[in-house]
């Protein structure tokens, strides 16, 4: 007489092949999945600042290995001469600002100028912060920044003090940009590039 269904032994060694694939496949099953790391960008800066240009003239060529980066500019307008006479109010700082560009197009021949404003002297306006995009005869204006504006006016009193100071500029890392004191000249701007 014949039987249907399994033996013990044929159950477990069933049991045992099972759990062999199974092990075996638990690995590929459940792998952990990898994320690919971008490498890390080198950033860089250029700074044209009113303590190093020349006659606040800068030129900022980027490299073509840069032309795709996303560039941050830091631009500051020449500050305002501080007011004439005794206890008038110091001068305004340059206007700043922070500019983003996706990319600068980088080609031959194509260079960055910037013209830094000129701090006022005692009583005078500071000048505009010009950045200009330059393609042989072919100028472009990128961006701006006004100068601070001087005033007459006289200086506030608090508790008999006058403060005949002039104004700090927002966005300068070194003393561009700051309105002059009461008679004294404002400082050149700055710009500075990120990427």
């Amino acid at each position: 007489m014949r039987r249907s269904g399994f033996t013990i032994i044929e159950f477990v060694i069933s049991i045992v092949v099972m759990f062999i694939v199974i092990a075996a496949a638990f690995p590929i099953l459940f792998k952990k999945a990898t994320t690919t790391k971008e490498p890390a960008k080198k950033g860089g800066s250029f700074v044209c600042s009113c303590v190093d240009s020349v006659n606040g003239e800068c030129t900022f060529e980027p490299k073509n290995q840069y032309s795709q980066e996303f560039y941050t500019v830091q631009i500051v307008g020449g500050g305002a001469g501080g007011g004439i006479g005794s206890q008038k109010r110091g001068g305004a700082s340059g206007e700043s600002k922070v500019v983003y560009y996706p990319s600068l197009p980088v080609s031959d021949g194509v260079v960055y100028k910037i013209k830094l404003g000129e701090g006022g002297q005692a009583g005078q306006n500071g000048g505009q912060t010009t950045l200009y995009r330059v393609n042989g005869s072919d100028i472009e204006v990128l961006d701006f920044a006004r100068g601070g504006i001087s005033t007459n006016e006289n200086a506030e009193e608090v508790d008999g003090i006058y403060n005949t100071s002039g104004e700090v500029s927002a966005y300068s890392e070194n003393i561009c940009g700051r309105g002059g004191d009461s008679n004294q000249a404002g400082t050149m701007g700055e710009v500075i590039i990120r990427w």
